[in-house]
């Protein structure tokens, strides 16, 4: 049910998520050679009658080429392959397994007690190590109590159904504990919106910002409806710290909420809305080439701090539709603080409405007709997922008839 333009994301996104990946060539030659061993491997055991045997040798030397170029001389021929390791171990496992049987086979009792003694020893060993880590890791809490649910709980009663920025693994945790809208949310792979992740990376970062750190910060902040943001200081109680500068906001953002080294910034916006009514000529019209880039991103923010302006009302009716209801004058558009995608379709009173992506990769609505206008955003995936889910039946379908005409196909008697 994945169709292929998400596939397409996390390729793009990966190789800068969890650093900087770059395929140089010394990784091409790593990755040549890595290939070439599965060639080789495929060659020599063509004509092994254990087909599982060669299998797993196949899928061994394939799993164990990332993990182990990282382990031993540091290339990378994947980005983080240090997570291929579980792939690796479950490979020589089974290699190790099937190889054996043979000779296991040949043996007689006693050879066949002594190496099954051997491994078991072996394996008691790591399950001993294994269940000391676990200890370490597995301690009973009492969730209340953590930084990461206090601000959740925070956001949800003082800040309903308004989008906020919840840094380190609090913003893994806060849609576990509630529904608050968020930016980013940590899942670096997976995000849609290219632009998001330049202002997140500023935010975080403030690289070449030099004094002007909070005041850009604050910029993409509110360019993205974001209407809080949870910093956490070296002393902080958030394992993660990404904040190169936790006090850029200081004395340029109000403070809501305060604990230790732990606070929560106030965004000011005019809306809560993430719907908001802006002259077209305030249209981010080009991508920023980055996070410095902000010349149009000031003309926009202006453009949603601007009181003259009609204000837009946006409520969700379910997961996948939006009611807005605003008054729209010729010379204005309607951005909507959401990621761009095919999927969505814009409707005034069932008579379909063109949509584009500005160049902050968000949704902007073109009403055809200007007036107190009702629109109804909806998304429905687009034909690729349509098509994607019905292949993916089709499959299914496919397996499940193969398998009954196996099951009842008469086979002859020997």
């Amino acid at each position: 049910m994945i169709p292929p333009s998400f596939v397409r994301t996390v390729l793009f996104n990966t190789p800068t998520s969890g650093g900087d990946y770059t395929f140089a060539r010394l990784s091409q030659t790593a990755l040549a050679l890595v290939i070439g061993l599965a060639v080789l491997a495929w060659f020599w055991s063509r004509r092994w009658k254990d087909r599982a045997l060669r299998l797993w040798l196949l899928w061994a030397v394939l799993a164990s080429g990332p993990p182990l170029l990282i382990f031993a001389v540091d290339i990378y021929i994947v980005p983080q392959p240090i997570r291929y390791q579980l792939e690796m171990e479950m490979a020589l496992c089974l290699l190790a397994a099937f190889a054996l049987r043979p000779v296991m086979d040949r043996l007689p009792v006693l050879g066949r007690v002594a190496i099954l003694a051997a491994l078991l020893s072996v394996a008691a060993r790591q399950t001993v190590v294994y269940r000391r880590y676990a200890k370490i890791l597995l301690q009973p809490i009492n969730v209340t109590e953590t930084i990461q649910y206090q601000t959740a709980k925070w956001m949800e009663q003082n800040l309903p159904g308004r989008r906020v920025m919840a840094c380190g693994s609090g913003g893994l945790w806060l849609n576990v504990f509630t529904d608050v809208p968020q930016l980013s949310g940590g899942h670096d792979p997976t995000a849609l919106n290219w632009i998001q992740r330049v202002a997140v990376f500023v935010i975080y970062s403030g690289l070449n910002t030099g004094d002007r750190g909070g005041e850009i910060s604050a910029l993409w902040l509110k360019a993205f409806g974001v209407h809080a943001i949870h910093v956490f200081g070296p002393e902080g109680r958030e394992f993660f710290r990404p904040f190169t500068n936790p006090k850029q906001f200081e004395g340029l953002l109000p403070v809501l909420w305060r604990q230790g080294d732990d606070t929560i910034y106030q965004v000011p916006q005019r809306s809560a809305s993430l719907a908001r009514v802006i002259p077209a000529a305030a249209v981010v019209a080009r991508p920023p080439r980055h996070g410095l880039d902000v010349e149009s991103l000031r003309a926009y923010v202006a453009a949603l701090d601007d009181p003259s302006l009609p204000p837009a009302e946006m409520h969700w009716q379910d997961f996948n539709t939006a009611r807005i209801r605003a008054r729209i004058e010729p010379d204005q558009v309607v951005s909507v603080g959401i990621t761009y995608h095919p999927g969505w379709r814009a409707a005034v009173n069932g008579s379909p409405q063109p949509i584009a992506r500005d160049g902050l990769g968000l949704l902007l609505v073109k009403p055809a007709s200007h007036r107190d206008d009702d629109i109804i955003l909806t998304y429905d995936g687009g034909v690729e997922l349509k098509v994607t889910g019905l292949v993916s039946l089709l499959v299914t379908a496919g397996v499940l008839l193969a398998a009954l005409a196996r099951r009842f196909t008469k086979r002859p008697a020997h």
